[in-house]
């Protein structure tokens, strides 16, 4: 697993690892797609930062169903499940 706090980047596997990290303020990293005008270009981004419609068009992505129906705080709860 990726993670991110600012500009520095952390790979963990170990679940140890991954809490510390997570403890110090780093955030998980998904794939996000850009919405301008580079559509199959991917960049990091944690999920936490991301806005509803790009949570909504992740989920649907991941095939979670229902996924437009669901808050901001239900996709993530949905998505931090899955990772």
């Amino acid at each position: 697993m990726i993670l991110i706090r600012g500009n520095v980047e952390k790979e963990a596997t170990a679940h140890r690892d991954i809490e510390k990290l997570k403890n110090e303020g780093f955030k998980e990293v998904l794939l996000a797609k850009y919405e301008g005008d580079k559509p199959d270009t991917a960049e990091k981004k944690a999920i936490e930062d991301m806005n509803l419609k790009e949570l909504k068009k992740y989920a649907e992505e991941k095939g979670i169903s229902g996924a437009t129906s669901l808050s901001k705080g239900q996709l993530l709860e949905v998505l931090k499940e899955m990772v």
